[in-house]
């Protein structure tokens, strides 16, 4: 092969290359809750059994993490608790043993579309000792979803479907971004680990004697001066009908911005081959072919011119003459 040809086929497989390339580089996550120990020299490993057959020793730590991995990182807690830190002000009892129970359920980016994450909790479960590590999880839990190989699918409603390893066709890079490092607080033993971000913040209900004060306190008020409380009220109606009027265009501005943002997000995640790519690089490869085969076809035509003479009779450059 001349060194044109060489140089058209060479082209050629940088086109061909240059098209897999996003291909290649394209990575296939899955989602799932993870079931990590934690050893000696505290850091967290992946349990070499499922929770379900695993029986944990007393003074064992365990750990659950929800995430998107794509197989070639491993998504642990993101925070690292000891036995001594989750069970120091859990007492031992006879005939029971005390596990260090941490669950993680990930970044909101790790969450399925529609689905609302819970805090993350660590907490000294108190468990018969054949209890295994699912039977100490649901205990702390209050309520987990098994697939039927055993697998933990849902950990405190969490997700409500799915999650027993679906794969994620294109992660996003925040779902690939590195962990980091946060805090979990310790929930005292007997209580539920999982709670919904309203629950804590929930607001204490007022006693008897909170509103009978109330009402003194409004009902003097109200005697003491009534021209006072009507001036208030139209003010706090006044106030009330501008923080409307200045919520209006807030809300539309953000209705406005939202598609935007979702179009620039789609056009970040999608990170596929656009058809056109595809078409321009089939034709620029038949072109290359096209051009090395004429080239090598010229070569051979000069080459031919070259050897013949005026003493061949009977052939020319062009093949045999006719009389």
């Amino acid at each position: 092969m001349t060194r044109l040809p060489r140089l058209a086929a060479a082209l050629a497989l940088s086109v061909v290359a240059a098209l897999l390339a996003p291909m290649a580089a394209h990575a296939v996550g899955y989602q799932f809750w993870g079931f990590y120990q934690l050893s000696e020299d505290g850091e967290w490993a992946f349990a070499t059994e499922g929770a379900a057959t695993t029986v944990p020793d007393d003074g064992a730590v365990e750990g659950f993490r929800f995430a998107v991995s794509s197989g070639e990182d491993v998504r642990v807690p993101r925070a690292v608790l000891t036995f001594d830190e989750i069970c120091a002000d859990t007492p031992a009892e006879d005939g029971m043993k005390r596990v260090g129970l941490v669950v993680d359920p990930g970044r909101d980016v790790d969450a399925p579309e529609g689905e609302t994450l819970f805090a993350p909790g660590a907490q000294c479960v108190v468990a018969d000792p054949g209890s295994t590590s699912q039977e100490v999880l649901d205990q702390a839990a209050g309520e987990i979803r098994v697939e039927d190989g055993g697998f933990i699918c849902g950990i405190g409603g969490f997700p409500a479907e799915g999650g027993c390893g679906d794969e994620v066709a294109e992660p996003t890079p925040e779902q690939l971004a590195d962990d980091e490092e946060i805090e979990i607080p310790v929930v005292p033993a007997g209580e539920p680990i999982i709670a919904a971000a309203d629950e804590e913040g929930a607001t204490e209900e007022p006693t008897a004697t909170d509103e009978a004060t109330a009402t003194d306190e409004a009902t003097d008020e109200a005697t003491a001066d009534e021209t006072t409380d009507d001036a208030a009220t139209d003010e706090a109606t006044a106030e009330e009908t501008d923080e409307e009027a200045t919520d209006e265009p807030t809300e539309e501005d953000t209705a406005e911005a939202t598609p935007d943002d979702t179009d620039e997000d789609s056009d970040e995640a999608s990170g596929g081959v656009p058809p056109w790519v595809w078409i321009a690089g089939v034709v620029v490869l038949l072109g290359l072919l096209a051009w090395a085969a004429g080239a090598a076809r010229n070569r051979r035509l000069e080459d031919a011119e070259a050897d013949w003479s005026p003493e061949d009779d009977d052939r020319g450059p062009g093949g045999p003459r006719s009389g």
